[in-house]
């Protein structure tokens, strides 16, 4: 914050924590409910395909039904 004080020359016209409030307001939320365990998920499927190197369709299917079902709980 700080640092677009000093870079802003003269009088700015609004006031630069507008700028910090708009940001903080701008983060969006979550989507649904098990976003975090949909995403825990995921990224653990994913670390385990990586390492065990398996059928990428296989993976992809046994991933989409995994997360369905954390979708739909």
């Amino acid at each position: 914050m700080n640092l677009l004080n000093k870079d802003t020359p003269g009088d700015s016209i609004i006031d630069m924590s507008l700028l910090d409030t708009a940001i903080d307001a701008g983060v969006i939320p979550n989507r649904f409910e098990q976003y975090e365990e949909a995403y825990e998920k995921t990224d653990s499927l994913i670390k385990s395909y990586v390492d065990e190197e398996g059928d990428s369709s296989t993976f992809l299917f046994q991933m989409k039904n995994q997360i369905d079902k954390i979708l739909k709980k």
